[in-house]
């Protein structure tokens, strides 16, 4: 499946907090998704920032259908393509522990 993505931040509170919200769609299975997401910023250094990321998933269409497995797996796809998108805004690296 491909899912047409789009993210948003929905509230920027450095250094604090990120609230961001996304939705996709994928046109050839009818299925699609949305997410909402809070990443918890605590500074620990001077150049570095932990952040505690929470996100809700919903599921519709047959995606929904196929099972906790491959939703964990697209789950986890649009994860990471979430928090590269939000450091490619914010700056920084990341931790390749995902």
């Amino acid at each position: 499946m491909t899912f047409e993505t789009e993210t948003r931040f929905v509230e920027l509170s450095p250094p604090r907090w990120v609230i961001a919200s996304g939705r996709g769609k994928d046109a050839i299975m009818g299925s699609s998704f949305e997410l909402s997401n809070r990443m918890d910023l605590t500074p620990i250094s001077a150049k570095d920032t932990l952040v505690r990321y929470k996100a809700d998933v919903k599921i519709i269409g047959r995606l929904a259908s196929l099972g906790q497995n491959l939703i964990k797996i697209v789950a986890q796809r649009e994860v990471v393509r979430a928090v590269e998108l939000m450091r490619e805004k914010l700056g920084g690296k990341m931790d390749e522990k995902l």
